[in-house]
């Protein structure tokens, strides 16, 4: 019969036992240490060998938001509003002594004068860039007020993270895991799940494939998730106690928002080419 993913019960605890010698028992309430795991330890430093592009699993509605920024004109030149994701048609741009300008919804603006003053918008970066008529000394240190909507996904994507995920390192504690990636996010997680290899007559596990399933999520935003397996050669010889765990993979998702992005990460004597996970929804 083959091996299946199960979630861990008092069940498990037979086939444990029969690795370790000690009791697997079922995962503690919280965050509980169970250390009948870590016979099977995947702590280290994994490489992203695949990934694709995230994508977008729908359930969730895109919101906007108003918001507006004050700056002073200091001649011709580019003013960030600092989000991502401005919606078109929404801006508008006054300039004390100068006027007001409106947003056409194509990147271009009305102005509320006659002089050949121009503002243009970059809706996707949140800049705007203002040219007005020669002679601008008159305006210098004028303020400057830029109101506008948003995109509030685009904009908490861009703030989050813009570097791709090359590698992750895992810390297992037990039934525990923390991942920590290479832009300095951190993930916690457990084990949740785990496919028993079956032991001789004697309770040796001399050689088979060990796979565990895993949910894990940042600590600092609780809609990024990791969630999938851990898996592994286990080849123990005959001892109970120790043993080679090698070609330790994780494929899993990585989770943000509506963005999900599957990938595969490896750790040990193998040659990596890594292509990055983008963080971006």
């Amino acid at each position: 019969m083959k091996n299946s993913i199960i979630p861990i019960t008092a069940a498990s605890a037979i086939c444990a036992a029969a690795l370790v010698g000690c009791e697997w028992g079922g995962v503690h309430s919280g965050e509980s240490w169970n250390d009948a795991y870590s016979w099977a330890n995947f702590t280290g430093t994994y490489k992203l060998v695949t990934a694709v592009a995230a994508e977008d699993s729908g359930g969730e509605t895109v919101t906007e938001a108003s918001d507006s920024v004050t700056t002073t004109y200091n001649g011709n030149g580019s003013y960030s509003t600092g989000k991502a994701g401005l919606v078109p048609g929404s801006v508008t741009v006054t300039i004390a002594s100068v006027g007001s300008f409106t947003d056409n919804g194509d990147k271009t603006t009305t102005f509320s004068g006659s002089a050949g003053h121009t503002v243009t918008i970059d809706y996707s970066a949140g800049n705007i860039s203002i040219n007005l008529a020669a002679n601008v000394a008159p305006y210098i240190g004028k303020t400057v007020t830029i109101g506008f909507k948003y995109n509030i996904a685009e904009a908490a994507a861009a703030a989050v993270n813009e570097s791709p995920i090359t590698w992750l390192n895992l810390t297992q504690k037990g039934n525990l895991l923390t991942f920590q990636d290479n832009t300095g996010m951190v993930y916690s997680g457990k084990i949740t799940g785990a496919s028993c290899p079956n032991a001789d007559n004697e309770g040796y596990i001399t050689a088979a494939h060990i796979r565990f399933t895993f949910e894990a999520t940042s600590t600092s935003n609780s809609k990024i998730k990791l969630s999938g397996t851990l898996s592994g050669d286990w080849s123990g010889g005959s001892s109970k106690t120790s043993g080679t765990l090698s070609n330790r993979t994780i494929d899993a998702s990585y989770t943000r928002g509506r963005g999900a992005t599957q990938f595969m990460a490896v750790s040990g004597s193998v040659t990596i080419y890594a292509t990055g996970v983008s963080a971006g929804i």
